[in-house]
Protein backbone atom coordinates (compact mmCIF):
# COMPACT_ATOMS: atom_id res chain seq x y z
CA UNK A 1 0.00 0.00 0.00
CA UNK A 2 1.26 3.74 -0.48
CA UNK A 3 0.82 4.71 3.08
CA UNK A 4 3.72 1.63 3.69
CA UNK A 5 6.10 3.97 1.85
CA UNK A 6 7.59 6.82 4.06
CA UNK A 7 7.22 10.19 2.88
CA UNK A 8 11.29 10.20 3.15
CA UNK A 9 11.46 7.14 0.77
CA UNK A 10 8.61 8.88 -1.40
CA UNK A 11 11.15 12.19 -1.84
CA UNK A 12 14.22 9.75 -2.48
CA UNK A 13 13.09 8.03 -5.52
CA UNK A 14 11.69 11.04 -7.09
CA UNK A 15 15.10 12.67 -6.70
CA UNK A 16 17.00 9.81 -8.43
CA UNK A 17 13.75 9.58 -10.80
CA UNK A 18 14.75 13.24 -12.08
CA UNK A 19 18.48 12.41 -12.32
CA UNK A 20 17.90 9.45 -14.12
CA UNK A 21 15.13 11.29 -16.55
CA UNK A 22 17.86 12.75 -18.18
CA UNK A 23 19.38 9.57 -19.78
CA UNK A 24 15.89 8.64 -20.86
CA UNK A 25 16.13 5.65 -18.00
CA UNK A 26 12.67 4.43 -16.74
CA UNK A 27 12.03 4.08 -13.43
CA UNK A 28 9.52 2.78 -11.39
CA UNK A 29 8.59 2.21 -7.74
CA UNK A 30 5.75 0.12 -6.15
CA UNK A 31 4.67 -1.15 -2.74
CA UNK A 32 5.13 -4.32 -1.19
CA UNK A 33 1.85 -5.36 -3.13
CA UNK A 34 3.55 -4.54 -6.83
CA UNK A 35 0.92 -1.13 -6.78
CA UNK A 36 2.62 1.11 -8.48
CA UNK A 37 4.02 4.35 -6.22
CA UNK A 38 6.19 6.27 -8.85
CA UNK A 39 6.43 6.28 -12.80
CA UNK A 40 8.69 8.74 -14.23
CA UNK A 41 9.00 10.34 -17.34
CA UNK A 42 11.79 8.32 -18.93
CA UNK A 43 8.83 5.09 -18.17
CA UNK A 44 6.39 7.13 -19.95
CA UNK A 45 8.48 7.06 -22.85
CA UNK A 46 9.79 3.96 -22.92
CA UNK A 47 6.52 1.62 -21.67
CA UNK A 48 4.09 4.24 -23.10
CA UNK A 49 1.99 4.53 -20.23
CA UNK A 50 1.41 7.90 -18.84
CA UNK A 51 1.90 7.93 -15.04
CA UNK A 52 -1.86 9.01 -14.42
CA UNK A 53 -2.66 5.87 -16.09
CA UNK A 54 -0.39 4.04 -13.91
CA UNK A 55 -0.58 5.37 -10.44
CA UNK A 56 -2.45 2.58 -8.23
CA UNK A 57 -2.26 -0.17 -10.86
CA UNK A 58 -0.12 -3.18 -10.73
CA UNK A 59 3.06 -3.37 -12.44
CA UNK A 60 2.77 -6.85 -13.67
CA UNK A 61 -0.69 -5.51 -15.18
CA UNK A 62 1.04 -2.85 -16.68
CA UNK A 63 4.85 -4.39 -18.23
CA UNK A 64 3.91 -8.17 -17.87
CA UNK A 65 1.45 -10.39 -20.36
CA UNK A 66 -0.50 -12.72 -18.73
CA UNK A 67 1.89 -15.59 -20.56
CA UNK A 68 4.68 -14.23 -18.19
CA UNK A 69 3.06 -14.08 -15.14
CA UNK A 70 5.29 -16.87 -13.79
CA UNK A 71 8.39 -15.29 -14.72
CA UNK A 72 7.01 -12.45 -12.71
CA UNK A 73 6.10 -14.26 -9.65
CA UNK A 74 9.89 -15.89 -10.06
CA UNK A 75 11.40 -12.29 -10.09
CA UNK A 76 9.31 -11.43 -6.62
CA UNK A 77 10.58 -14.44 -5.55
CA UNK A 78 14.42 -13.30 -5.56
CA UNK A 79 13.54 -10.21 -4.31
CA UNK A 80 12.18 -11.41 -1.23
CA UNK A 81 15.07 -13.64 -0.44
CA UNK A 82 17.87 -11.59 -1.70
CA UNK A 83 16.53 -7.61 -2.27
CA UNK A 84 17.80 -7.76 -5.93
CA UNK A 85 16.88 -8.60 -9.13
CA UNK A 86 18.53 -8.04 -12.51
CA UNK A 87 18.44 -9.51 -15.67
CA UNK A 88 16.79 -9.09 -19.35
CA UNK A 89 13.03 -10.25 -20.67
CA UNK A 90 10.30 -8.95 -22.94
CA UNK A 91 8.67 -6.71 -21.25
CA UNK A 92 5.25 -5.08 -22.70
CA UNK A 93 4.43 -1.03 -24.34
CA UNK A 94 0.84 -0.01 -24.06
CA UNK A 95 0.16 -0.84 -27.30
CA UNK A 96 0.69 -4.31 -26.65
CA UNK A 97 4.17 -4.43 -28.84
CA UNK A 98 7.48 -5.97 -26.82
CA UNK A 99 10.71 -5.03 -27.08
CA UNK A 100 13.83 -6.70 -24.72
CA UNK A 101 14.02 -4.63 -21.65
CA UNK A 102 17.33 -4.54 -18.69
CA UNK A 103 15.87 -4.31 -15.78
CA UNK A 104 17.47 -3.94 -12.26
CA UNK A 105 14.78 -4.38 -8.97
CA UNK A 106 16.06 -3.32 -5.22
CA UNK A 107 13.96 -3.82 -2.60
CA UNK A 108 13.31 -0.70 -0.36
CA UNK A 109 13.22 -0.73 3.43
CA UNK A 110 12.27 2.23 5.98
CA UNK A 111 14.33 3.60 8.34
CA UNK A 112 13.82 0.68 10.86
CA UNK A 113 15.27 -1.67 8.05
CA UNK A 114 11.80 -3.13 7.71
CA UNK A 115 10.79 -3.90 3.61
CA UNK A 116 9.33 -0.87 1.87
CA UNK A 117 9.03 -1.58 -1.17
CA UNK A 118 10.22 -1.85 -4.50
CA UNK A 119 11.94 0.43 -7.17
CA UNK A 120 12.72 -0.57 -10.76
CA UNK A 121 15.07 0.91 -13.17
CA UNK A 122 15.48 -0.45 -17.09
CA UNK A 123 15.97 0.96 -20.15
CA UNK A 124 15.02 -0.84 -23.65
CA UNK A 125 17.91 -2.84 -24.89
CA UNK A 126 16.54 -3.38 -28.75
CA UNK A 127 19.77 -1.88 -30.57
CA UNK A 128 21.94 -3.91 -28.44
CA UNK A 129 20.09 -6.96 -29.18
CA UNK A 130 19.56 -6.30 -33.05
CA UNK A 131 23.07 -5.71 -33.25
CA UNK A 132 23.63 -8.45 -30.92
CA UNK A 133 21.37 -10.38 -33.10
CA UNK A 134 23.51 -9.20 -36.42
CA UNK A 135 26.33 -10.10 -35.36
CA UNK A 136 25.22 -13.73 -34.57
CA UNK A 137 24.03 -13.95 -37.70
CA UNK A 138 27.00 -12.21 -39.61
CA UNK A 139 29.22 -14.86 -37.68
CA UNK A 140 26.56 -17.65 -38.36
CA UNK A 141 26.93 -16.38 -42.45
CA UNK A 142 30.97 -16.65 -42.26
CA UNK A 143 30.94 -20.07 -40.98
CA UNK A 144 28.20 -21.32 -43.42
CA UNK A 145 30.47 -19.67 -46.47
CA UNK A 146 33.97 -20.62 -45.15
CA UNK A 147 32.92 -24.21 -44.11
CA UNK A 148 31.08 -24.55 -47.73
CA UNK A 149 34.33 -23.58 -49.57
CA UNK A 150 36.06 -26.14 -51.78
CA UNK A 151 39.47 -24.04 -50.98
CA UNK A 152 41.73 -23.77 -48.34
CA UNK A 153 41.45 -21.08 -45.86
CA UNK A 154 43.54 -19.58 -43.18
CA UNK A 155 44.30 -16.11 -40.94
CA UNK A 156 46.95 -15.12 -39.52
CA UNK A 157 48.36 -12.09 -37.42
CA UNK A 158 50.98 -9.79 -38.41
CA UNK A 159 53.87 -12.71 -36.95
CA UNK A 160 52.31 -15.68 -38.93
CA UNK A 161 50.56 -17.41 -35.79
CA UNK A 162 47.48 -19.05 -36.90
CA UNK A 163 43.86 -17.05 -36.08
CA UNK A 164 41.52 -19.45 -37.91
CA UNK A 165 41.61 -22.48 -40.40
CA UNK A 166 38.41 -23.61 -42.08
CA UNK A 167 37.60 -27.12 -42.95
CA UNK A 168 38.54 -27.67 -46.33
CA UNK A 169 42.00 -26.01 -45.08
CA UNK A 170 41.81 -28.87 -42.02
CA UNK A 171 40.83 -31.74 -44.77
CA UNK A 172 44.17 -30.55 -47.14
CA UNK A 173 46.51 -30.51 -44.26
CA UNK A 174 45.33 -32.73 -41.89
CA UNK A 175 45.08 -30.49 -39.50
CA UNK A 176 42.80 -29.11 -36.77
CA UNK A 177 42.49 -25.35 -35.70
CA UNK A 178 42.82 -26.16 -32.30
CA UNK A 179 45.68 -28.18 -33.06
CA UNK A 180 47.58 -24.97 -34.63
CA UNK A 181 45.72 -21.97 -33.23
CA UNK A 182 48.84 -19.64 -32.01
CA UNK A 183 51.41 -21.26 -33.82
CA UNK A 184 53.27 -19.87 -36.88
CA UNK A 185 51.50 -21.26 -39.88
CA UNK A 186 55.29 -21.13 -41.68
CA UNK A 187 56.83 -23.43 -39.14
CA UNK A 188 54.23 -26.02 -39.30
CA UNK A 189 53.31 -25.65 -42.72
CA UNK A 190 55.40 -23.97 -44.83
CA UNK A 191 58.74 -25.86 -44.28
CA UNK A 192 59.94 -29.34 -43.58
CA UNK A 193 63.49 -30.53 -41.74
CA UNK A 194 66.08 -32.55 -44.02
CA UNK A 195 68.88 -33.91 -42.71
CA UNK A 196 68.36 -32.29 -39.71
CA UNK A 197 68.39 -28.22 -41.12
CA UNK A 198 65.30 -26.53 -41.69
CA UNK A 199 64.44 -25.37 -45.15
CA UNK A 200 63.01 -23.54 -46.87
CA UNK A 201 59.67 -25.18 -48.81
CA UNK A 202 58.17 -21.48 -49.95
CA UNK A 203 60.12 -18.74 -50.75
CA UNK A 204 59.47 -17.07 -47.62
CA UNK A 205 57.12 -17.11 -44.72
CA UNK A 206 53.87 -16.48 -45.58
CA UNK A 207 53.42 -13.00 -42.70
CA UNK A 208 56.48 -11.81 -45.63
CA UNK A 209 54.72 -11.68 -48.09
CA UNK A 210 52.61 -8.99 -48.08
CA UNK A 211 53.10 -6.20 -50.14
CA UNK A 212 51.61 -2.48 -49.25
CA UNK A 213 47.95 -3.76 -49.15
CA UNK A 214 48.05 -5.41 -52.09
CA UNK A 215 47.12 -9.27 -53.30
CA UNK A 216 49.92 -11.72 -53.81
CA UNK A 217 49.12 -14.37 -56.15
CA UNK A 218 52.12 -17.61 -55.77
CA UNK A 219 51.37 -20.35 -58.43
CA UNK A 220 53.54 -22.63 -57.46
CA UNK A 221 54.05 -23.27 -54.02
CA UNK A 222 54.13 -26.60 -51.75
CA UNK A 223 52.40 -26.69 -48.04
CA UNK A 224 53.53 -29.46 -45.41
CA UNK A 225 50.50 -31.62 -44.85
CA UNK A 226 50.42 -33.29 -40.66
CA UNK A 227 51.64 -36.76 -42.63
CA UNK A 228 54.91 -35.17 -43.68
CA UNK A 229 53.63 -35.34 -47.62
CA UNK A 230 53.70 -32.73 -49.89
CA UNK A 231 50.65 -30.83 -50.84
CA UNK A 232 51.15 -28.41 -54.12
CA UNK A 233 49.14 -25.11 -53.82
CA UNK A 234 48.45 -22.03 -55.66
CA UNK A 235 48.11 -19.39 -52.98
CA UNK A 236 46.27 -15.59 -53.19
CA UNK A 237 47.14 -13.54 -49.55
CA UNK A 238 45.69 -10.32 -49.00
CA UNK A 239 46.24 -8.52 -45.66
CA UNK A 240 43.16 -7.10 -43.84
CA UNK A 241 42.52 -4.55 -40.57
CA UNK A 242 39.49 -4.39 -38.44
CA UNK A 243 38.06 -1.75 -36.67
CA UNK A 244 39.47 -2.82 -33.24
CA UNK A 245 43.00 -2.34 -34.81
CA UNK A 246 43.58 -5.86 -35.39
CA UNK A 247 45.63 -6.41 -38.51
CA UNK A 248 46.63 -9.86 -40.57
CA UNK A 249 46.51 -11.69 -43.38
CA UNK A 250 44.25 -14.12 -44.90
CA UNK A 251 45.23 -16.69 -47.29
CA UNK A 252 43.61 -18.70 -49.50
CA UNK A 253 44.73 -22.06 -51.50
CA UNK A 254 43.87 -24.77 -53.85
CA UNK A 255 45.19 -28.11 -54.33
CA UNK A 256 46.61 -28.34 -57.64
CA UNK A 257 48.36 -31.44 -57.57
CA UNK A 258 45.73 -32.92 -60.22
CA UNK A 259 46.72 -29.59 -62.80
CA UNK A 260 50.13 -30.66 -61.96
CA UNK A 261 49.54 -33.98 -63.37
CA UNK A 262 47.71 -32.57 -65.94
CA UNK A 263 50.51 -30.38 -67.34
CA UNK A 264 53.26 -32.91 -67.13
CA UNK A 265 50.97 -34.90 -68.67
CA UNK A 266 50.06 -32.57 -71.35
CA UNK A 267 53.99 -31.22 -71.47
CA UNK A 268 54.97 -35.56 -71.85
CA UNK A 269 52.01 -35.63 -74.75
CA UNK A 270 54.19 -32.20 -76.80
CA UNK A 271 57.40 -33.37 -76.15
CA UNK A 272 56.85 -37.11 -77.56
CA UNK A 273 55.49 -35.58 -80.39
CA UNK A 274 58.50 -33.38 -80.96
CA UNK A 275 60.36 -36.69 -81.29
CA UNK A 276 58.35 -38.08 -84.09
CA UNK A 277 59.93 -36.29 -87.00
CA UNK A 278 63.24 -37.04 -85.55
CA UNK A 279 62.45 -41.03 -84.73
CA UNK A 280 61.92 -41.11 -88.29
CA UNK A 281 64.78 -39.85 -89.51
CA UNK A 282 66.77 -41.84 -87.16
CA UNK A 283 65.47 -44.36 -89.19
CA UNK A 284 65.15 -43.20 -92.53
CA UNK A 285 69.02 -42.06 -91.77
CA UNK A 286 70.03 -45.11 -89.87
CA UNK A 287 71.21 -43.24 -86.61
CA UNK A 288 69.84 -45.56 -84.24
CA UNK A 289 72.74 -47.49 -82.27
CA UNK A 290 73.08 -50.30 -80.36
CA UNK A 291 74.82 -50.66 -76.59
CA UNK A 292 75.53 -53.33 -75.04
CA UNK A 293 75.18 -54.60 -71.07
CA UNK A 294 77.01 -57.87 -69.95
CA UNK A 295 74.81 -60.58 -67.97
CA UNK A 296 78.08 -62.02 -66.01
CA UNK A 297 77.56 -65.51 -64.05
CA UNK A 298 77.62 -65.36 -60.21
CA UNK A 299 79.22 -68.87 -59.75
CA UNK A 300 82.33 -68.55 -62.97
CA UNK A 301 82.63 -64.89 -63.83
CA UNK A 302 82.03 -65.22 -67.48
CA UNK A 303 79.55 -63.30 -69.17
CA UNK A 304 76.74 -65.16 -69.98
CA UNK A 305 74.97 -62.33 -72.82
CA UNK A 306 75.07 -58.80 -73.24
CA UNK A 307 72.06 -57.35 -73.27
CA UNK A 308 71.34 -54.92 -76.19
CA UNK A 309 70.64 -51.65 -74.98
CA UNK A 310 68.31 -49.02 -77.84
CA UNK A 311 70.56 -45.05 -78.29
CA UNK A 312 69.15 -42.64 -80.77
CA UNK A 313 71.71 -40.26 -82.87
CA UNK A 314 70.07 -36.90 -83.28
CA UNK A 315 71.20 -34.65 -86.04
CA UNK A 316 73.92 -32.54 -83.92
CA UNK A 317 75.57 -36.65 -83.10
CA UNK A 318 74.46 -36.21 -79.27
CA UNK A 319 73.40 -40.12 -78.33
CA UNK A 320 69.97 -39.71 -76.94
CA UNK A 321 69.04 -41.95 -74.13
CA UNK A 322 65.63 -44.29 -74.41
CA UNK A 323 63.93 -42.18 -71.86
CA UNK A 324 63.82 -39.59 -74.21
CA UNK A 325 62.69 -40.80 -77.21
CA UNK A 326 60.89 -44.29 -76.87
CA UNK A 327 58.02 -43.05 -75.27
CA UNK A 328 57.02 -40.82 -78.13
CA UNK A 329 58.18 -44.12 -80.39
CA UNK A 330 55.35 -46.21 -78.27
CA UNK A 331 52.18 -43.88 -78.50
CA UNK A 332 52.99 -42.87 -82.48
CA UNK A 333 53.52 -46.85 -83.16
CA UNK A 334 57.18 -46.25 -84.70
CA UNK A 335 58.15 -48.86 -81.75
CA UNK A 336 57.29 -51.40 -84.10
CA UNK A 337 59.96 -50.16 -86.74
CA UNK A 338 62.77 -49.60 -84.06
CA UNK A 339 61.91 -53.13 -82.71
CA UNK A 340 62.33 -54.58 -86.45
CA UNK A 341 65.48 -52.82 -86.32
CA UNK A 342 66.89 -54.27 -83.20
CA UNK A 343 66.06 -57.81 -84.43
CA UNK A 344 68.09 -57.55 -87.29
CA UNK A 345 70.89 -56.01 -85.41
CA UNK A 346 71.07 -58.49 -82.69
CA UNK A 347 70.91 -61.77 -85.44
CA UNK A 348 73.63 -60.11 -87.09
CA UNK A 349 75.32 -60.20 -83.40
CA UNK A 350 74.22 -63.72 -82.81
CA UNK A 351 75.66 -64.71 -86.73
CA UNK A 352 78.78 -63.86 -85.26
CA UNK A 353 78.55 -66.20 -82.26
CA UNK A 354 77.51 -63.38 -79.64
CA UNK A 355 75.01 -64.50 -77.29
CA UNK A 356 72.19 -61.41 -77.17
CA UNK A 357 69.46 -60.24 -75.23
CA UNK A 358 67.16 -57.76 -77.10
CA UNK A 359 63.86 -56.12 -75.26
CA UNK A 360 60.36 -56.06 -77.58
CA UNK A 361 57.83 -53.43 -76.83
CA UNK A 362 54.09 -54.67 -75.86
CA UNK A 363 53.27 -52.73 -79.42
CA UNK A 364 55.21 -55.45 -81.53
CA UNK A 365 54.28 -58.75 -79.66
CA UNK A 366 50.73 -58.43 -82.11
CA UNK A 367 52.65 -57.36 -85.28
CA UNK A 368 51.74 -60.12 -87.39
CA UNK A 369 55.20 -59.19 -89.43
CA UNK A 370 57.09 -59.44 -86.47
CA UNK A 371 57.48 -63.32 -86.69
CA UNK A 372 58.59 -62.99 -90.22
CA UNK A 373 61.46 -60.79 -89.18
CA UNK A 374 62.79 -63.40 -86.75
CA UNK A 375 62.50 -66.23 -89.53
CA UNK A 376 63.85 -64.43 -92.46
CA UNK A 377 67.25 -62.86 -89.99
CA UNK A 378 67.54 -66.77 -88.82
CA UNK A 379 68.13 -67.69 -93.08
CA UNK A 380 69.86 -65.10 -93.82
CA UNK A 381 72.29 -65.00 -90.58
CA UNK A 382 72.36 -68.82 -90.14
CA UNK A 383 72.86 -67.69 -86.51
CA UNK A 384 72.30 -70.22 -83.53
CA UNK A 385 68.57 -69.31 -82.41
CA UNK A 386 69.74 -70.57 -78.86
CA UNK A 387 72.24 -67.15 -79.05
CA UNK A 388 68.97 -64.86 -79.00
CA UNK A 389 67.11 -64.54 -75.67
CA UNK A 390 63.58 -62.11 -76.01
CA UNK A 391 63.55 -59.99 -73.02
CA UNK A 392 59.30 -59.38 -72.29
CA UNK A 393 58.12 -57.33 -69.78
CA UNK A 394 55.40 -58.83 -67.19
CA UNK A 395 53.15 -55.67 -68.36
CA UNK A 396 54.09 -56.59 -72.15
CA UNK A 397 52.35 -60.06 -71.80
CA UNK A 398 49.29 -58.86 -69.60
CA UNK A 399 48.36 -55.92 -71.81
CA UNK A 400 47.09 -58.12 -75.02
CA UNK A 401 47.56 -61.72 -73.33
CA UNK A 402 46.41 -63.92 -76.71
CA UNK A 403 48.89 -61.90 -78.65
CA UNK A 404 51.58 -62.46 -76.21
CA UNK A 405 51.03 -66.03 -75.78
CA UNK A 406 50.81 -66.78 -79.72
CA UNK A 407 54.09 -64.99 -79.72
CA UNK A 408 55.83 -66.65 -77.03
CA UNK A 409 55.11 -70.18 -78.25
CA UNK A 410 56.21 -69.07 -81.91
CA UNK A 411 59.45 -68.03 -81.31
CA UNK A 412 60.55 -70.71 -79.06
CA UNK A 413 59.61 -72.83 -81.22
CA UNK A 414 62.02 -71.51 -82.98
CA UNK A 415 64.75 -72.28 -81.12
CA UNK A 416 65.12 -68.55 -79.61
CA UNK A 417 65.17 -68.38 -75.55
CA UNK A 418 62.76 -66.17 -72.97
CA UNK A 419 63.36 -64.12 -69.85
CA UNK A 420 60.28 -62.37 -68.36
CA UNK A 421 62.13 -58.88 -67.14
CA UNK A 422 61.26 -57.00 -64.19
CA UNK A 423 59.66 -59.73 -62.40
CA UNK A 424 58.28 -59.23 -59.25
CA UNK A 425 56.35 -55.54 -60.19
CA UNK A 426 53.69 -57.38 -62.64
CA UNK A 427 49.86 -58.68 -61.93
CA UNK A 428 50.41 -62.36 -63.35
CA UNK A 429 54.20 -63.24 -63.17
CA UNK A 430 53.14 -66.74 -60.85
CA UNK A 431 50.59 -67.82 -63.61
CA UNK A 432 53.35 -67.35 -66.24
CA UNK A 433 55.96 -69.37 -64.46
CA UNK A 434 53.41 -71.99 -65.09
CA UNK A 435 52.35 -71.18 -68.29
CA UNK A 436 55.30 -69.99 -70.90
CA UNK A 437 58.12 -71.87 -72.14
CA UNK A 438 60.09 -69.00 -69.37
CA UNK A 439 64.42 -69.81 -69.34
CA UNK A 440 65.05 -66.23 -66.96
CA UNK A 441 63.37 -64.61 -64.61
CA UNK A 442 64.65 -61.22 -64.39
CA UNK A 443 64.46 -60.05 -60.75
CA UNK A 444 63.58 -55.72 -60.83
CA UNK A 445 66.03 -53.66 -59.86
CA UNK A 446 63.52 -52.41 -57.40
CA UNK A 447 64.53 -55.00 -55.13
CA UNK A 448 68.25 -55.51 -56.37
CA UNK A 449 69.21 -51.70 -55.45
CA UNK A 450 68.38 -51.71 -51.69
CA UNK A 451 68.95 -55.37 -51.09
CA UNK A 452 71.70 -54.84 -48.43
CA UNK A 453 69.32 -52.15 -46.43
CA UNK A 454 66.05 -53.28 -47.06
CA UNK A 455 64.67 -56.65 -45.46
CA UNK A 456 61.62 -56.87 -47.98
CA UNK A 457 63.50 -56.61 -51.05
CA UNK A 458 65.89 -59.59 -49.33
CA UNK A 459 62.57 -61.70 -48.96
CA UNK A 460 61.55 -61.01 -52.49
CA UNK A 461 64.77 -61.78 -54.11
CA UNK A 462 64.79 -65.40 -52.02
CA UNK A 463 61.06 -65.89 -52.92
CA UNK A 464 61.93 -65.29 -56.50
CA UNK A 465 65.26 -67.63 -56.86
CA UNK A 466 62.84 -70.69 -54.40
CA UNK A 467 60.17 -70.16 -57.45
CA UNK A 468 62.71 -69.80 -60.46
CA UNK A 469 64.19 -73.34 -58.53
CA UNK A 470 60.66 -74.83 -58.58
CA UNK A 471 60.33 -74.37 -62.54
CA UNK A 472 63.62 -75.03 -63.63
CA UNK A 473 64.61 -71.43 -65.05
CA UNK A 474 67.65 -69.36 -63.98
CA UNK A 475 67.40 -66.14 -62.11
CA UNK A 476 69.04 -62.40 -63.39
CA UNK A 477 69.08 -59.73 -61.00
CA UNK A 478 69.44 -56.33 -62.68
CA UNK A 479 70.33 -53.26 -60.95
CA UNK A 480 74.24 -54.88 -59.05
CA UNK A 481 76.07 -51.81 -57.88
CA UNK A 482 78.56 -53.00 -55.53
CA UNK A 483 80.38 -55.61 -54.36
CA UNK A 484 77.91 -56.12 -50.80
CA UNK A 485 75.04 -56.67 -53.29
CA UNK A 486 77.19 -59.22 -55.34
CA UNK A 487 78.05 -61.29 -52.83
CA UNK A 488 74.53 -61.05 -51.07
CA UNK A 489 73.00 -62.14 -54.47
CA UNK A 490 75.33 -65.28 -54.58
CA UNK A 491 74.48 -66.06 -50.80
CA UNK A 492 71.08 -66.08 -51.96
CA UNK A 493 71.12 -68.38 -54.71
CA UNK A 494 70.89 -65.87 -57.19
CA UNK A 495 72.41 -67.71 -60.71
CA UNK A 496 73.68 -64.03 -63.23
CA UNK A 497 73.47 -60.63 -62.69
CA UNK A 498 74.11 -57.17 -64.50
CA UNK A 499 74.66 -53.99 -63.25
CA UNK A 500 77.32 -51.09 -62.90
CA UNK A 501 80.11 -52.84 -60.56
CA UNK A 502 80.08 -55.80 -63.65
CA UNK A 503 79.97 -53.54 -66.55
CA UNK A 504 78.05 -50.06 -68.00
CA UNK A 505 76.30 -50.52 -70.98
CA UNK A 506 79.25 -49.72 -73.89
CA UNK A 507 78.24 -49.20 -77.76
CA UNK A 508 78.18 -52.65 -79.09
CA UNK A 509 80.90 -52.23 -81.70
CA UNK A 510 83.26 -51.85 -79.18
CA UNK A 511 82.51 -55.32 -77.24
CA UNK A 512 80.66 -57.70 -79.65
CA UNK A 513 82.77 -56.69 -83.22
CA UNK A 514 84.12 -60.34 -83.42
CA UNK A 515 82.60 -63.15 -84.02
CA UNK A 516 84.81 -65.21 -81.66
CA UNK A 517 83.01 -66.63 -78.68
CA UNK A 518 82.99 -65.43 -75.40
CA UNK A 519 84.63 -67.04 -72.34
CA UNK A 520 83.03 -69.87 -71.11
CA UNK A 521 81.27 -70.52 -74.41
CA UNK A 522 83.61 -72.94 -76.21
Amino acid sequence: MVDDISEQNRREIHRQADLLDAVHVAVVATDLNGIVTHWNSGAEEIYGWTCAETEGRAVTELLVGSDDEVFAKAIADVLRDTGVWEGEFEARRKDGSRFPAHVRNSRLTDGEGRPAGVVGVSFDVSERVEADRELRSAHDYRNVVDDSMGEGLFTLDTEGRLIHLNRAAERLLGWRQEDLAGHVMHDSAHYRRQGGRPFAVGDRPLNNLRRDGEVVHLENEIFIRRDGSELPVEISLAPFEIEAGVRGSVVVFNDITQRKADDLRVRKQMDAMSWIGPIRDALAQDRLVLFAQPIVDLATGYTLQHELLIRLVDATGRVVPPDDFLPAAESSGLIVDIDRWVVRQAFELAGMGNPVALNLSAHSLAEPGLLDEFRSELERTSADPSLVVVELTETAVVDDEQAAVLFIERVTALGCKLALDDFGTGYGGFTYLKRLPIDYLKIDLEFVLDLATNSASRHVVEAVVSLARGFSQKTIAEGAEDETTLQMLRDYGVDFAQGYVLGRPTPVTNVLGSAAPLPGRA
